[in-house]
């Protein structure tokens, strides 16, 4: 059986799970700050980006994609959502996932 450490942000600690007892974590993935409506796939990185999110979803995870595309959040399928930099609520995510332009945005 696999195991993992989990950090317990409430009581500032670590625990160890089991691989059957993972629980789901809460993810933002982070491509770019900019304004960007008509923002589509038409590069790898971009592709790589949302192919990385969608199998996070699949694998069980409540994933956010961060991109300032639309005014309001977008569920784009079951637990993969899209929101806008406003909508993050940093502090409730377990990860921030960062491709190279959502390193910077971030600053």
């Amino acid at each position: 059986m696999t195991t993992c450490n989990r950090f317990n942000h409430l009581n500032q600690t670590f625990t160890q799970t089991s691989k059957n007892e993972r629980s789901r974590l809460r993810i933002a993935c982070v491509y770019t700050r900019e304004r960007c409506p008509d923002y589509f796939l038409s590069t790898m990185a971009g592709i790589r980006f949302f192919r990385m999110a969608e199998a996070l979803a699949r694998r069980g995870h409540e994933v956010d994609i961060v991109l300032n595309r639309h005014q309001g959040p977008q569920k784009l399928a079951t637990r993969l959502r899209e929101i806008p930099f406003k909508f993050a609520r940093w502090e409730h995510y377990h990860v921030v996932k960062t491709f190279l332009p959502g390193t910077f945005s971030l600053e």
